[in-house]
């Protein structure tokens, strides 16, 4: 999935298709595709879960590329189905 994501963001940031991209992610491996989106003139958002106390769940090299992170609280995620809300 995440080379779908990579290539993605590369080729609709080339064609200006878009000029926003949100992504939910957690590893490095798209952190190449934000930086070439990025270049093409591509505001790049992260958007994580907030972690368990004392963990971290997103690369900080992700995090430090994108130009724009936001982290969903648990009042956010207790009401999603599942959620324990």
């Amino acid at each position: 999935m995440d080379s779908r994501i990579v290539r993605d963001l590369i080729v609709l940031s080339h064609y200006r298709a878009m000029v926003d991209a949100f992504l939910l992610s957690g590893d490095d491996d798209p952190r190449e595709a934000v930086s070439e989106a990025q270049e093409a003139g591509v505001r790049v958002t992260l958007i994580g879960v907030a972690p368990l106390q004392g963990l971290r769940n997103q690369a900080p090299t992700l995090v430090r590329a994108a130009d724009a992170t936001v982290v969903l609280n648990a009042q956010l995620r207790a009401g999603a189905p599942g959620g324990g809300g």
